[in-house]
């Protein structure tokens, strides 16, 4: 993708910034390949360990062991050659469209604060993951974009904190936070299956929900986004829940399933051959 395609306003910072996230996504195609390489190992060898079971409890032959672990090995071998460094390229850039730039625009489009600083920063949000990786960006970019973006690292680092963190985290910081979670309700609307998927199933509605309450009221034109694109993407995941907006202005997670009526009662069955008694 290129600056111009992007759809991002025409600005030198903003600019650089994609420019600089666009080129840290593609530095991680080392990383994806060693984890997919990783993963086919997990996989097979956990397939390895199920025919073994089989074969010590004589589910197979010695003769039929031998030829599925071969079968299996011939597999693997197939599958470690990919993927090519091509579909890793395309994946990554596919990645950085969806997320960096899909958060991005959600700033652009929906905020109260649409400053080229606070784009920069949505695209810088993924750019981070070591203080060598913060001192780069606050270099470049300076230390109001690396402050936002320290910050969103700090609060996926520490779990246990991340909830008080997030309270506390900066209007600007909670802006690009909110157009994050709402560039996945989008996504999740639009069936895009991106390795990013929302369930709004009971358990994990809740969890969303405690983190839009953090963020809430940061930016009012944001939250307004917010609500609309979660029940887009509750209608398309056919969720129970849907958000609504309180007369103070808060966020309320609404279950509108009834509960299911009875099951009708059988019939009363009428004796046939081969029941008991006959």
């Amino acid at each position: 993708m290129l600056f111009q395609d992007s759809g991002l306003v025409n600005d030198k910072l903003v600019e650089r910034a994609f420019n600089y996230a666009q080129a840290y996504t593609q530095s991680l195609a080392k990383e994806v390949t060693l984890n997919y390489r990783n993963s086919v190992n997990k996989s097979y060898d956990r397939e390895i360990e199920l025919l073994n079971l089989d074969l010590k409890d004589k589910i197979i032959t010695p003769e039929e062991y031998e030829k599925e672990k071969a079968a299996l090995e011939k597999q693997r071998a197939i599958d470690l050659k990919g993927p090519n460094p091509f579909a890793v390229t395309a994946a990554l850039e596919k990645l950085f469209r969806s997320n960096s730039v899909g958060t991005a625009l959600e700033i652009q489009s929906h905020s109260d604060n649409a400053s080229p600083s606070l784009i920069a920063a949505a695209l810088l949000a993924a750019c981070a993951r070591s203080p060598v990786d913060s001192k780069k960006i606050r270099t470049n970019f300076g230390d109001t974009i690396e402050d936002i973006v320290a910050t969103i690292i700090d609060t996926e680092v520490y779990p246990a904190e991340h909830d008080e963190k997030t309270a506390a985290a900066s209007a600007d910081t909670k802006r690009v936070l909110m157009a994050g979670l709402t560039n996945r309700f989008r996504k999740a609307a639009a069936r895009q299956e991106l390795g990013d998927k929302v369930s709004l199933e009971p358990g994990q509605a809740e969890a969303f929900f405690k983190e839009i309450k953090l963020l809430w009221g940061a930016d009012k034109k944001l939250d307004a986004r917010l609500v609309t694109v979660f029940n887009q993407a509750a209608a398309t995941l056919k969720s129970a829940y849907t958000l609504e907006v309180s007369d103070k202005g808060l966020p309320l997670l609404i279950h509108n399933s009834l509960p299911p009526p009875p099951p009708p009662k059988p019939a009363p069955k009428k004796p046939g051959f081969g029941d008991d008694g006959f």
